[in-house]
């Protein structure tokens, strides 16, 4: 069953954007679909503004398990031992870009901040996973 609900970033004072999330987990993995909306936006739809007009680009990421756990004796002489498989992660970044050259093609600069946002949203779950995993 999915839940949603919203994060606030952890000093309100000095941001201007909430990130509205929604996060589901069941036996086949997990799913978390994140969204940032500012509050001159949020402001908007809640005086009447169609919400429809306002689309923030999602993001988000899911995490499958690589494989059955599986539980065997080592020989047998010892005890069954549980190992696992192992987790998939897949993610999603939507980034609104302000300007596209006519070729279509990124510059390096650009290219490199994605990569870093990707790469730290990777170091990131991970980092969750083992402190959830002790």
């Amino acid at each position: 069953m999915c839940y949603p609900f919203y994060v606030q970033g952890s000093n309100l004072n000095q941001s201007n954007v909430i990130f509205l999330q929604e996060s589901c987990t069941d036996a086949c993995g997990s799913l978390i679909v994140y969204a940032p909306v500012d509050f001159a936006t949020l402001n908007m739809v809640l005086q009447g503004e169609d919400p429809l007009r306002v689309m923030p680009p999602p993001s988000g990421f899911v995490i499958l398990p690589d494989g059955p756990e599986t539980s065997s004796p080592l020989n047998e002489l010892d005890s069954p031992s549980t190992t696992t498989g192992g987790s998939l992660l897949t993610t999603s970044i939507q980034i609104a870009v302000s300007h596209v050259p006519s070729s279509g093609k990124l510059n390096i600069e650009s290219v490199n901040t994605i990569s870093n946002i990707i790469i730290n949203t990777v170091q990131h779950i991970k980092a969750a996973l083992q402190r959830a995993n002790v």
